[in-house]
């Protein structure tokens, strides 16, 4: 029977493609095979030429009405899944996982589900990326909460969990030593040069900085605020690229209609954006609002914005500060505080400020913490563990005959 480098994501939004088409084309360029389980498979492939790779759909998990009464019931949904995923792979193509690579491995960790009951239903090699330890850092700081919290790392069968935040990495190794690695937030930089809305952005920024809000348009984002911002500071051009946030309330979809044709504001969210015209757009941006709400963990925007040298502003405390106040990559302001932000793009927006704030930057050097080199190192650890894992299991194989 046939082995193989299983991926898998049920997930497509957002940054999920990015992450999932990276990894992929990296283990491919290291000669593995690979499954890739995705819920948009048709999308993915197209950006995939060549190597020795399978497209499969995942089984989504359905909601329940006893989620919110049975701690875990949605996480042990989610490895169940997986586990009836992989059995009719290998019933239909023959084909087992040397291991198993979940990219959103959030999903997995929820309710305080025990790392028995993971192994119950799912008896495979497996590691992932996990994004938003949230309890972590929002928490109280007990060890034997934590625990309790990502018991499914106890598992004997998980090899290598990465996480993006250095912030709570001696928290998680304390626990479960070496399992857990840092994982460069890395990203796509790819540009897309000639591109006509970079001509429109052009025309009507006149001159004026220009401040970007990218991807995904939705209140986390701090769209409300910027909303407000832009009936008021007209020394600047406010642009709204990327998809709104379906979720958006009456009061938000009213504010918006408000701006949407003032000549301080540009929406380019009639026609999706691939990730080329996005950091295309980005490129164009002088100023990058990362002032989330709510919001504790890292983020690849900064690194975006750090390869392509523009100022960010973010909310204060937790992982994109701590980064944004090391290495001077722009302004920290308190949340959801309308005159803070207000008071740092006009900041930002004088020449003089501006070329001070370039000028300070460590663009270079926090890039460097996570550009391709360090994604490659991460991809390499974690080719060379399930491939010293596998020569391993053959010598005790071949000495137990």
């Amino acid at each position: 029977m046939k082995k193989a480098f299983f991926l898998y994501d049920d997930l497509s939004a957002g940054h999920h493609k990015l992450y999932f088409r990276m990894v992929l084309k990296k283990l491919l360029d290291r000669g593995k095979k690979v499954i890739a389980v995705y819920s948009d498979p048709e999308n993915l492939s197209q950006n995939i030429c060549g190597g020795d790779v399978l497209f499969e759909r995942p089984i989504l998990a359905k909601r329940s009405r006893f989620e919110e009464l049975i701690p875990g019931l949605r996480a042990f949904q989610k490895w169940r899944n997986l586990s009836r995923v992989i059995r009719r792979i290998r019933r239909e193509h023959d084909v087992v996982p040397e291991f198993v690579f979940i990219l959103w491995l959030d999903d997995f960790l929820q309710g305080f589900i025990h790392h028995r009951l993971v192994r119950f239903v799912f008896r495979h090699r497996w590691g992932g990326f996990y994004f938003h330890p949230t309890f972590m850092r929002k928490e109280s700081r007990y060890l034997s909460g934590y625990q309790r919290r990502h018991s499914p790392i106890r598992d004997k069968q998980c090899i290598r969990v990465g996480i993006f935040d250095e912030g709570i990495l001696d928290d998680l190794r304390r626990l479960f030593g070496s399992k857990v690695s840092l994982c460069p937030d890395f990203t796509y930089t790819g540009i897309k040069k000639k591109f006509p809305l970079l001509e429109i952005i052009q025309k009507k920024a006149a001159g004026r900085k220009v401040v970007g809000l990218l991807g995904e348009i939705s209140r986390r984002k701090g769209l409300y605020l910027l909303l407000e911002l832009a009936k008021k500071l007209t020394g600047c051009l406010f642009v709204f690229a990327g998809e709104f946030d379906q979720t958006l309330s009456i009061r938000e979809r009213a504010e918006l209609e408000k701006v949407r044709n003032k000549e301080n504001t540009l929406f380019l969210t009639s026609e999706p954006i691939d990730d080329d015209e996005f950091n295309a757009v980005l490129a164009s941006c002088d100023v990058v609002p990362c002032a989330y709400l709510n919001f504790f963990h890292s983020s690849n925007i900064l690194t975006k914005a750090a390869y392509f040298q523009k100022p960010v502003i973010v909310s204060r405390g937790y992982c994109l500060a701590e980064r944004v106040e090391r290495f001077a990559l722009g302004l920290v302001v308190k949340e959801n505080d309308i005159g803070a932000m207000a008071e740092a793009i006009e900041y930002l927006s004088d020449v003089g400020h501006y070329s001070r704030c370039l000028t300070t930057a460590q663009f270079q050097s926090y890039y460097s913490l996570h550009n391709e080199t360090r994604f490659n190192e991460f991809i390499d650890l974690l080719s060379d563990l399930v491939t010293g894992i596998r020569k391993k299991t053959q010598r005790v194989e071949c000495d137990g005959g």
